[in-house]
């Protein structure tokens, strides 16, 4: 730009040289792409292979190729195109004509540009060939806007039906869309007749065959197939021609036999469109289309003819021999062979030149190609076109344009796709490992300036961390100060030293507040590291510490031991059994009770006062488990004999599902959700009438047979089922619906196991099923049972006795049961949740029994001593009310109030109500099942537990009468159809009363007769005692004096030897003059094992060393 020069070598930086050799690059590609391009010339294949069939199209139109029954160019020949679409002679030579016009004013417009009659010739040819194109694109552009519009009327036509069903107006679209339907199809009529389709059948044929059909019936089943064209057409034309011909004229056998004999003597091919325009112009007219299938059919151009088929065979075989050398020289050898011999073999059936011609044309280029195709087309031209049909060059040209050309060019494809596919993943692995090389450097960078920045950053903020100086914020002048932290001297000025000086202020994100930054600084230590209060445990410094441990340490917080404990390790009970259970060595240490351990007293979950009950669910009784074992055991449960649908049983259950039917009917009103309720209550109070009637007629039989009842007949074991499952669990006492019977019901059934497999007789199969019937039954049972104790052990709540009225007064909380206690009543020192009813001695904690049975399971606990706990009585209840513990469960207060009428027995409020039923030796249950009656009767008022008196006649309940009044029955029958019930009296107690005393009266006949016995006994036993003891007295003197003269015998020994050697000796001979009985009692006692005593001793003093037993 300045012109300034210089004998210096201009200097460049690092950008710019980069710059200078990525554009040198860049031109050295660009220079040898170009070069590449002018050396390969007419050598580029897919140029050369497209070049060749231009030119052999250039003198034929048309030749097999690919698929040859379909047209093989894009733009076929008119008069083919015609042909083949079943068009009359007279309408193709008509369009011909029309062509030859258009071509005819082309050439008078251009003939004086042409210098000699050769160019005038060509110029005639292409000008031909264009016309004809333009003509056929003008007729199948018309054929394709008249099916568009042919599918729009329909459209509209379908559309106008549609509204018109559905009661919509209609307008008149249809009637316009007819008119402008019909005045396009007029304006294309005319615009056919233009283009030489002038009679009305080829326009409507225009608009209706089917281009799928436009292919030859017949032809050559391959480019290999070596038979003339006119011996295929007559092998294949009969079955070809015949099939659509039968179709058509169904009992016309031998006239389409006689067509396709006809058709298949045609020296051209006939395609499906020009059989079916004779069948659509002679519809059920087999002899007319007989008559005219010789002029309309047969000889029927629909290839070229055989001159042109040979100068394109001329063309397509220079191309191929000039193909197959540049793949030669490419290297690829395999591929060339299969061109040759695919050339050879085309060379056999139709000899393309001689091979002088061939040896010359071996290295044409692609121009000289066509001009030697447009040369040989001159020549031809002169030459008639129209007498020979296709041959074998046309097979030769298939042979050569498949076997060559298309095959060399899909090579040519497949290498292009391989070769870029290859540059591709070696750019893109060369990308990527650029990429990566640049993102580790930039990491690297970034890596190593964070790590910079980072360092910084931790040396400001450490520094004000220990700074002494805190920013602090006004809030009512919205302005910093600061404050020191020793001195308290606050400024409104930034102390000296910049940022490090002073703690700054930070927002807090949750109160969007300004507070000190790092507050944690401010907070007390984690618990893990602070010290434990003195008295509480040094494990989780949270529970009161109730044992030491005196092997293990006291911890140390921050290498700093405990204030207190005198060096040992404090716990609370579950830390120190936590601590302990990390080895066998730890478990052996022993622990030393500091503190007793008490829990806080259980409060209502309502009211948080002092709780007195806790909530059992819906327990299954004991009388409820004897009905539902006597109902199992009704129905053999064997084999498949469980079912869990209820298809049969859908109207006995099925409504009583409320939320069924609620979600049934998701979006209904609130007046029919009530009627259906009230429909619902209905059938379930026939139901229940029902039930109460059969119980009462049961009942009735019972009471007046005197004998017991005769045992059931088994039933169908396929009876069981959902359903009456859940009416058998109804009248234990457990109401259920039927969908969480269904899910009872199917999961007893699963426990039961697969049946037994069948026996090889039908003796064998019914003797396993009736030995593995006990066993299923017990396994259906107890699946049954267990799931329905996890039902009632979800309801496991404290309650004072009002809050339970309060929240049990209706629905299913009416059934349930509850267990009572005392308030503050001791608690499990362990979970914290249960009344304690045991207390370990060693342990010294009180326990509630599911805990204690865990605790002393196993190991040395096991051996601990636990005793039951029982609430304690006072003076008041001693001595005033002569209260004891209740005789079911020893441990509540028995109150005199709540006892047995029948029994006797103290009980406390929650077995009286819901466990004595069932074992008072004079109530009904097990006592009224001893005496041959039903157990199921009700022996209680339904509304009040009392003893009943009357008994619905209609419902079957019982009720009681409260001062002759049936207060009870009309407290249940105040509305609906259960006000006009009446009730009958009740006397099954008064039976079973005097059925009790009868059997009291004879139980007491026979304690008096056994007591009268036992006074007999007695007496005689007294008789032979006096009797002994006179006995014992004359042997005890025969003692005292034998005792006696040997003490007088043993002075005189004595006397006689001091030393006493023969003293034993002298013993045994006086002992031997003694009686049997006196000398046994006179033996001198066994000897004394010393040796082991003293091994007792020694391992009673090593286990106490090791720590196993106390002092």
């Amino acid at each position: 730009m300045s012109g300034r020069t210089t004998w210096e070598r201009p200097a460049f930086d690092f950008e710019e040289d980069g710059a200078a050799r990525r554009l040198v690059r860049a031109y050295r590609a660009y220079v040898e792409r170009r070069e590449l391009a002018r050396d390969l010339g007419s050598d580029h294949l897919p140029a050369l292979i497209a070049d060749v069939r231009e030119a052999a199209c250039l003198v034929c139109p048309w030749w097999p190729r690919g698929d040859p029954l379909r047209d093989a160019d894009a733009s076929p020949p008119l008069e083919l195109w015609l042909a083949r679409r079943g068009f009359s002679r007279d309408a193709v030579a008509r369009a011909a004509r029309v062509a030859a016009r258009r071509a005819r004013r082309e050439t008078d417009a251009t003939r004086h540009l042409a210098r000699t009659d050769a160019e005038r010739a060509r110029a005639d040819r292409a000008a031909l060939r264009e016309a004809r194109a333009e003509v056929l694109a003008a007729i199948r552009a018309v054929e394709a806007a008249s099916r568009a519009r042919d599918a729009a009327l329909a459209e509209a036509k379908q559309a106008h039906d549609w509204r018109r069903r559905r009661g919509e107006p209609v307008g008149d679209d249809l009637e316009a869309a007819t008119k402008a339907h019909a005045d396009e199809t007029a304006a294309e009529d005319a615009q056919l007749e233009r283009l030489g389709l002038r009679d009305a059948a080829d326009r409507r044929w225009l608009r209706r065959y089917d281009d799928a059909r436009a292919k030859p019936l017949a032809y050559w089943t391959s480019a290999r197939d070596d038979r003339p064209l006119a011996d295929a057409l007559r092998a294949q034309g009969p079955a070809a021609y015949g099939a659509p011909l039968l179709a058509a004229y169904r009992n016309q056998k031998n006239r389409c036999a006689a067509m396709a004999a006809a058709l298949a003597a045609s020296r051209f091919p006939v395609t499906g469109c020009m059989v079916d325009r004779l069948l659509a112009d002679f519809p059920s007219k087999p002899a007319a289309a007989q008559d005219a299938v010789a002029a309309r059919l047969v000889d029927v151009p629909t290839t070229a003819v055989a001159a042109d088929e040979r100068a394109a065979l001329a063309a397509l075989a220079a191309g191929a021999r000039r193909v197959r050398d540049l793949v030669a020289e490419s290297g690829a050898t395999e591929l060339a062979e299969r061109l040759d011999a695919t050339y050879r073999a085309a060379c056999a059936v139709e000899q393309p030149l001689d091979d002088a011609a061939a040896t010359g044309s071996a290295g044409a280029t692609v121009l000289a190609l066509r001009r030697q195709a447009l040369a040989e087309a001159d020549a031809a031209a002169a030459a008639a076109r129209g007498g020979e049909a296709s041959g074998a060059a046309a097979r030769a040209c298939w042979l050569i344009d498949d076997g060559v050309l298309e095959l060399a060019l899909r090579a040519w494809r497949a290498t292009t796709r391989l070769q870029t596919g290859a540059r591709r993943a070696s750019a893109l692995r060369q990308h990527a490992r650029r990429k990566a090389a640049r993102a580790a450097a930039g990491a690297l960078v970034r890596r190593g300036w964070r790590c910079v920045l980072a360092r910084r950053l931790a040396t400001l903020m450490r520094a004000q961390q220990r700074a002494p100086w805190h920013m602090l914020h006004d809030d009512a002048s919205g302005a910093f100060y600061f404050q020191h932290v020793e001195s308290g001297e606050v400024s409104w000025e930034a102390p000296e030293g910049g940022e490090a000086a002073y703690r700054p202020q930070v927002v807090d994100r949750f109160s969007g507040r300004w507070v000190l930054a790092w507050p944690q600084l401010e907070r007390p230590k984690p618990l893990a590291l602070q010290q434990p209060r003195e008295g509480y445990c040094m494990a989780c410094k949270l529970e009161p510490a109730t044992r030491r441990c005196d092997t293990c340490a006291a911890p140390r917080f921050e290498l700093v031991p405990p204030s207190w404990g005198d060096g040992h390790f404090h716990f609370c009970f579950a830390c120190f059994y936590t601590h302990h259970d990390r080895s066998p060595a730890m478990k052996a240490h022993k622990a030393v009770l500091t503190r007793a351990l008490t829990a806080p007293p259980l409060t209502c979950c309502v009211c948080a006062e002092p709780a007195t009950r806790r909530c059992r669910g819906l327990v299954l009784p004991p009388r409820g488990r004897f009905i539902l074992q006597r109902f199992l055991l009704q129905h053999a449960v064997a084999g498949d004999a469980v079912r869990v649908d209820d298809d049969d049983d859908a109207g006995g259950g099925g409504a009583d599902d409320a939320d069924a039917e609620a979600a049934a009917a998701p979006g209904e009103s609130e007046a029919a959700r009530g009627e259906r309720r009230r429909a619902r209550e209905k059938r379930e109070f026939d139901a229940d009438g029902a039930a109460a009637r059969a119980a009462l007629a049961r009942e009735n039989e019972e009471l007046a047979a005197e004998a017991g009842k005769p045992a059931p007949e088994a039933a169908d074991p396929r009876t069981l089922t959902a359903a009456k499952l859940r009416t058998a669990l109804r009248g234990a006492g457990v109401p259920l619906s039927l969908a969480r019977a269904r899910a009872l019901h199917a999961r007893a059934a699963a426990a039961m196991g697969p049946p037994p497999p069948p026996g090889p007789d039908d003796a064998d199969a019914e003797a396993a099923a009736a030995a593995a019937a006990p066993r299923r039954l017990a396994a259906y049972h107890g699946a049954l049972v267990a799931a329905l104790a996890e039902d009632a052990a979800k309801c496991a709540d404290d309650y004072c006795a009002d809050c339970w009225a309060a929240t049990h007064a209706r629905g299913a909380r009416a059934r349930h049961a509850w267990t009572g206690y005392a308030a503050n009543a001791s608690v499990c020192a362990l979970c914290e949740a249960d009344v304690a009813r045991r207390r370990c001695d060693e342990c010294g904690d009180d326990l509630c029994v599911a805990c204690s049975l865990r605790i002393h399971a196993r190991g040395k606990r096991a051996r601990h001593a636990v005793v039951a706990l029982r609430e304690p009585l006072s003076d008041f209840q001693l001595n005033a009310l002569n209260a004891s513990h209740c005789q079911a469960c020893d441990y509540a207060v028995a109150d005199p109030a709540h006892g047995c009428t029948l029994c006797g027995a103290r009980l406390c409020e929650s077995c009286l109500l819901f466990d004595h039923d069932a074992v008072c030796a004079k109530r009904g249950g097990a006592r009224a099942a001893s005496m041959g009656l039903d157990p199921d009767l009700p022996t209680k008022c339904a509304v009040c537990g009392r003893r009943p008196e009357i008994r619905c006649a209609q419902c079957g309940e019982v009720y009681c009468l409260w001062m002759g009044q049936p207060r009870c029955f009309r407290q249940r029958h105040v509305k609906g159809k259960r006000a006009d019930h009446e009730y009958v009296p009740y006397t099954l107690l008064e039976g079973l009363e005097r059925r009790v005393a009868a059997e009291d009266a004879a139980e007491a006949d026979r304690v008096a007769a056994r007591r009268a016995e036992q006074q007999r006994a007695a007496a005689e036993f007294l008789a032979e005692c006096e009797r002994q003891e006179a006995a014992d007295r004359e042997h005890a003197a025969l003692v005292d004096a034998a005792a006696e003269e040997l003490l007088r015998e043993q002075l005189r020994l004595e006397r006689e030897s001091r030393r006493g050697r023969h003293l034993r000796a002298f013993w045994r001979g006086l002992v031997s003059l003694l009686p049997g009985p006196l000398r046994r009692s006179l033996s001198p006692p066994p000897r004394r094992d010393y040796r082991r005593d003293r091994l007792r001793a020694d391992e009673f003093r090593a286990r106490k060393e090791r720590g196993e037993v106390g002092d």
